[in-house]
């Protein structure tokens, strides 16, 4: 009995795991203002920048258990629409994209 139970919450860890895992050839582009809406203020449910080609930085929405678009919540935006200070090669790193980084990023110049 101990054994099934220990063998179920294993095989549920490694689905939900799985469930949770970036996948660059699987993001769904989005635009600037679906990155905003899906964008939070808390490293349990917030988008982590995964890294960039010659055309996306690419995105992971953090919280496993709801999805707002796409499949696996791996997300790509076109680079010139969110030109991020600090970039890499995807699978180099990754770093919290909370709102005001999105917003930061996204500003036009003040006109003098």
């Amino acid at each position: 009995m101990r054994f099934a139970i220990g063998t179920t919450a294993l095989l549920l860890l490694a689905a939900l795991n799985g469930y949770a895992t970036f996948r660059a050839d699987a993001a769904v582009e989005v635009s600037r203002d679906e990155l905003l809406a899906m964008s939070h203020n808390d490293t349990t449910d917030c988008l982590w920048y995964k890294g960039s080609d010659k055309t996306y930085h690419y995105i992971f929405h953090n919280d496993a258990f709801r999805k707002t678009l796409g499949s696996e919540g791996s997300y790509k935006i076109r680079a010139e629409e969110l030109p991020l200070k600090e970039t890499f090669t995807v699978g180099k790193g990754g770093y919290p994209l909370f709102t005001p980084t999105i917003l930061e990023a996204t500003a036009k110049p003040a006109e003098e």
